[in-house]
Order: C-alpha cells, then structure tokens, then sequence
C-alpha cells in the first residue's frame, strides 16, 4: 500500500472519528428532545472535519498559491446559518439557543479532529457532554426558577403537540421530555420543566387538569 493511500486513510479515520464525537453529542440532544439531534450533529461534525482536512492537505500542489486557511475558516462563518435556522421566537420566548450553540461548538470538534489534534477534540467532546448534563441537574439551577417533574397521561400521540404548545403559552420552559406509549393506546410523558418559586405548583396541576386531552396529572 502506497504511503499516499495510507495518509487517506489517516485522513478517512480522523472524519469518522469526528463523526463519532458528533453523535455522541446529539445523542445527548435527542434524549432531550431537542431541535438538532443525532444526525445533525454526526453530519456537520462529519463535514468539518472532511473540510478541515480537504483546507488542509488539498493544496500541497499548489505551494503559495492559494490562502487554504480560508477554506476551513468558511466553515465557521457558514455554520452560523445552520444555527440561525435552529433557532426560532415563539409566544416572545427564544428557543434553540443552546442547541444553535452546541452545533456550532461540534463544528469546531470536527475541525480540530480534522486537524490532527485527537485528543483536544475527543476532550472537547467529553467537555461539551458535561456541560450539557450538568446544566441541566437540579444543583445547576438551585438559586434560579426550580425544575420540577411531571408525569402525564394523554389520550392521543396529537395530544403531545399541544401540550408544547400549553406550556409555550404559559411560558413555562420544557427542559426534557420522555414519551411511552401504553398497551391502552394513551401515552404516558415525563416531563421536565422550569417553574418559577413564585407561583403554586397546584396552579399548574389545576390548569392541566382542564385539558380534555390530560387524563392524568400529577408531581
């Protein structure tokens, strides 16, 4: 095997090493039901690291001929464009922020990966894991709105839209979501959610309560 072929496959190994940080990463994002999951972020993972290489390596035909950091310095710029589609105002709440942030953030994995630089990316990759989890753990949150958890029975998978919609309107930020359908056909949800210290936890129950399509509710 010529050593021409064997950089290829160096170079084959540090996309789909990317790849594999990036899906780790969604997969923390889909668990939480959010915007981007694990394709998303496997895939713009994947490409920036095949970019970072291609800016990289590319050119060596082409000595002082060419600025080849701009190649790679696109994928910051453009990745932006990705995050504003991700990230959207409904009822005057900004939603998408951190998902927005996070792809960009696995862009820049899939470049460093790209790069040569495995052991910052695949650290960075542990980095981005952890932050994700820990801000989203009771501790995190203890001086700020309380999270609390729900459970709900709902009659129909439809019923899950407007529940979203339910808690959009009362501004009630969702922080995970977990759906399981029952042998009766309802659906059973557990929710995660912020809820300010402020206001009764029985007022939330009372307005589910009234919902035709929440058989059940309750802490």
């Amino acid at each position: 095997m010529s050593g021409e072929t064997m950089l290829e496959l160096e170079y084959l190994l540090r996309v789909l090493i990317a790849a594999v940080c990036g899906c780790l990463i969604g997969y923390e994002r889909n668990n939480r039901n959010k915007e981007a999951g694990i394709r998303t972020h496997m895939i713009v993972a994947f490409g920036s690291a095949l970019i970072m290489v291609i800016s990289k390596y590319a050119f060596f035909d082409m000595p002082g001929q060419a600025d080849v950091s701009r190649i790679a310095a696109q994928v910051v710029s453009g990745i932006g464009f990705l995050g504003a589609g991700i990230i959207f105002v409904r009822n005057e709440t900004v939603n998408g922020l951190t998902t927005a942030a996070g792809v960009w953030a696995t862009a820049g994995i899939g470049m460093c990966i790209g790069s040569g630089m495995y052991v910052l990316g695949i650290a960075a990759t542990i980095g981005m894991l952890l932050i994700q989890i820990i801000s989203h753990t009771r501790l995190f949150y203890r001086h700020m709105n309380e999270h609390s958890y729900l459970e709900l029975e709902v009659d129909q998978v439809d019923s899950i839209s407007k529940l979203n919609t339910l808690f959009e309107t009362n501004k009630i930020p969702i922080y995970s979501m977990s759906v399981d359908k029952q042998k009766d056909q309802s659906i059973h949800i557990k929710l995660e959610i912020e809820y300010p210290k402020t206001r009764d936890k029985k007022d939330l129950l009372t307005l589910l309560s009234q919902q035709s399509f929440i058989l059940k509710c309750q802490y």
